[in-house]
């Protein structure tokens, strides 16, 4: 047997279902005059690029043989050889390469 609750609670869930998605679809919006792909944009690509990125990761459960890192990375990426026309080939060549260095500040070993 099923109680009042649960059976309101599944008609809840359904007419909330319901008002998302016909927000959903009100906020789509009308259709533009012109087609999609009449007029794509130039493909630009910086030729090389370098970042510079820094991450900590930790254990937060309380195990005693948690770790503590410290992540650094530098990557480089050299593109060539864009591709304007139109289809599935569109796009460029790229050479990514990455340095990662990952000191562990705490743990059972430490190295």
């Amino acid at each position: 047997m099923h109680s009042y609750g649960s059976r309101a609670l599944k008609i809840f869930a359904c007419v909330l279902s319901a008002m998302v998605v016909a927000g959903t679809a009100v906020r789509a919006g009308v259709g533009t005059d012109r087609p999609f792909a009449a007029a794509p944009e130039v493909l630009d690509p910086p030729r090389f690029e370098v970042a510079a990125d820094s991450a900590y990761l930790l254990g937060v459960l309380g195990n005693p043989n948690s770790y503590e890192i410290g992540a650094e990375f530098l990557t480089a990426r050299v593109r060539w050889g864009v591709r304007q026309d139109e289809g599935w080939l569109r796009g460029y060549n790229q050479f990514y390469v990455l340095a990662m260095a990952e000191p562990i500040f705490r743990g059972p070993e430490n190295h």
